[in-house]
């Protein structure tokens, strides 16, 4: 199970939930990972990424400024992802307590209450936890701009038939292509994608989207995370071209599904042509 937040340092998190986050400087890359440190102890880091394992899960945390990878000068948030179903939950709300930091949960688009985060997207129960309560700033806001300021998990899939979701067993696809083909074809069509190592960004007008990318073999399918007003037009245009769907696995839904996708492929593939569906 993959997860995702992001620790900012804001005055007013209902007002930033509202009217959009303009975050505070956290302090200098060199002192923000020494508090880190103290409040993640066996935490590793080298540059602008850390990295903590613990009792059924792995952490991964990298230090932003402004969009852009910090590992000199100030930084102004912090992104976690999460690997596992263990819950590390705990250990980052009494960091965030400590420091004086907000957690934002990237799953729901909302700050997490640090004294009371069951609404939490992902605290660690088996089944998805319930929704966060319902602040001022939701009730606010209509329920299509609020998907706007969550962070959606995306996948990339190249199908090879319509999906069957309600089915048990994997979602049958061929490969996207090669590392080298997957890269060239994303920065064709994003321009503003910058990369560091294998990990891409691009933000442009209030939407954002993360890329990790190995750099070399065969990509099987593309875990991505978007946000922003114009998510599913970037969606569109980057499977579009290349055949792809795009599959939300927080709703079990394609918010765009390739025309390629809706009948079944011959039965007699082109020799170069790799299926993973069983014939």
């Amino acid at each position: 199970m993959a997860r995702t937040a992001t620790i900012y340092r804001v005055e007013d998190a209902s007002r930033a939930e509202r009217f959009g986050i303009e975050p505070q400087i956290l302090g200098g890359a060199t002192g923000v990972w020494k508090r880190l440190r103290r409040g993640l102890p066996g935490l590793y880091s080298r540059g602008w990424e850390g990295w903590l394992a613990g009792d059924g899960w792995k952490m991964q945390l990298s230090t932003w400024r402004q969009l852009l990878p910090s590992s000199r000068g100030a930084v102004d948030s912090i992104q976690v992802d999460v690997d596992g179903d263990g819950d590390p939950l705990p250990l980052l709300l009494e960091l965030c307590l400590d420091q004086g930091w907000s957690l934002f949960d990237d799953e729901t688009g909302c700050f997490v209450d640090l004294d009371d985060p069951a609404g939490m997207s992902w605290n660690g129960e088996p089944m998805p936890a319930p929704p966060p309560p319902r602040t001022l700033a939701m009730m606010l806001v209509p329920e299509a701009l609020r998907r706007e300021f969550s962070r959606r998990e995306i996948v990339l899939l190249d199908l090879d038939g319509p999906p069957a979701l309600d089915e048990d067993g994997p979602i049958h696809r061929f490969p996207l292509g090669h590392a080298d083909d997957v890269r060239e074809h994303l920065h064709a069509v994003m321009p503003p994608l910058r990369w560091f190592g294998r990990r891409g960004r691009a933000a442009v007008d209030g939407t954002r989207i993360d890329v990790y990318l190995r750099s070399s073999g065969l990509i099987d399918t593309l875990r991505i995370s978007i946000s922003g007003p114009d998510a599913d037009d970037w969606l569109r245009r980057l499977c579009e071209p290349m055949g792809w769907s795009a599959l939300e696995p927080a709703l079990g839904d394609f918010p765009y599904l390739h025309e390629t996708a809706t009948e079944l492929p011959p039965m007699e593939l082109p020799s170069n042509v790799i299926a993973l569906r069983p014939r």
